[in-house]
């Protein structure tokens, strides 16, 4: 079984998806949920994009390779083919998501989701 979760920057739970079969792939299992087809009918009524220091910057979502690249997507380059600068883009990018993780590690606090509630 596959628990999908979209996480912002201040740990707090934004979506989550649970019972995709574990034999899927990330990519299928996120493109299963209802979120997917709210992003890919522009339903999220995402804020529109800032003007930050000159540059014009959009709201997006990160994920881990698995995923297929959008431009309101990012995920990290190919390991095989990067330059310096996408080397130092993967890492930051891997920063940003390692709030999903902590976000993940918060929840462990909380002794009573370690068993069945029924």
């Amino acid at each position: 079984m596959v628990l999908m979760a979209l996480v912002d920057a201040d740990y707090k739970f934004l979506y989550v998806n649970v019972g995709a079969n574990g034999s899927a792939s990330d990519s299928t299992v996120l493109e299963n949920t209802s979120f997917w087809r709210a992003l890919e009918q522009n339903k999220l009524h995402l804020p529109p994009a800032e003007d930050k220091h000159g540059y014009n910057l959009p709201y997006v979502f990160l994920g881990d390779s698995a995923f297929r690249l959008r431009p309101d997507f990012l995920k990290p380059h190919d390991r095989m083919r990067r330059t310096p600068s996408e080397q130092v883009f993967d890492y930051q990018l891997s920063r940003a998501r390692r709030v999903v993780e902590n976000g993940f590690g918060h929840l462990g606090r909380f002794r009573i989701l370690k068993y069945n509630l029924r």
